[in-house]
């Protein structure tokens, strides 16, 4: 699987089933037109059963509107990853966010900091 894949499970976990289309930027800059917002897309129904697993609680250590989870594996040819995966919750008022974040070697604890620096900057622009 790849982040961005993993991004849009963890955007679908939050969103009650609804997997979002993929945003990498909500406006751009141009020359003559100023800011222009894009298009946002729809966000697509997966599963009409599904049901948020109760384990996506926030940890009130971070001091952030998110869940997170950690996870590890292995590639194709034994060598360790670390996945991170967070999303803000659904009381959030801003913009839903989700990330995914993979270290290439067997460390959660640098993956966690790495992710939870990277929510933090995301909320509080």
């Amino acid at each position: 699987m790849t982040p961005l894949q993993i991004a849009l499970a963890t955007a679908q976990l939050s969103n009650s089933g609804m997997r979002p289309t993929p945003l990498l930027a909500s406006a751009v800059r141009t020359p003559h037109q100023g800011w222009v917002v894009l298009p946002t897309g729809h966000a697509t129904t997966v599963d009409g059963t599904y049901a948020q697993p109760a384990s996506l609680k926030t940890d009130p250590t971070s001091g952030l509107p998110v869940w997170d989870a950690i996870g590890q594996a292995q590639t194709d040819d034994g060598r360790p990853i670390t996945w991170y995966i967070s999303a803000t919750v659904n009381s959030w008022p801003g913009s839903p966010l989700a990330l995914a974040l993979v270290l290439e070697e067997d460390n959660p604890e640098q993956a966690e900091q790495i992710g939870r620096e990277l929510m933090f900057a995301a909320l509080n622009p």
